[in-house]
């Protein structure tokens, strides 16, 4: 009995031991835009702060795009949006840089830059 409750502890504390440490990493869901680059940088809770702070101030500084496309990670503390235009095509894509200064994510303030592919 002893030999048995003692291999269940090792084990029990093995598993402790292995377990993930930290935040989760961001993932994209249902209704989210894709998420692509360095993507393993961000943490859940960055990733929809993010969306938060990048769909607030697009409703303000530009209400006629339709919404965030893509999210492209480019380091811990800084991410490009990609913005859908109005057309029905998508063919207008802007750009939109959200970046980290003094642990709060924030945009520049001004409207996305038109991007040609």
């Amino acid at each position: 009995m002893r030999v048995a409750s003692a291999i269940l502890a090792l084990l029990f504390l093995a598993s402790c031991a292995v377990a993930p440490v930290g935040e989760p990493r961001a993932v994209a869901r249902i209704g989210d835009p894709p998420l692509d680059g360095k993507d393993y940088l961000l943490s859940e809770a960055d990733f929809r702060e993010i969306l938060r702070v990048a769909r607030t101030s697009l409703a303000k500084e530009t209400p006629w795009y339709s919404g965030i496309q893509r999210v492209h990670v480019i380091s811990a503390t800084e991410v490009e949006l990609f913005v859908g235009g109005y057309d029905s095509d998508n063919n207008d894509v802007a750009r939109m840089s959200v970046y980290r200064k003094d642990g709060l994510w924030r945009t520049d303030g001004a409207a996305p830059i038109l991007y040609v592919t």
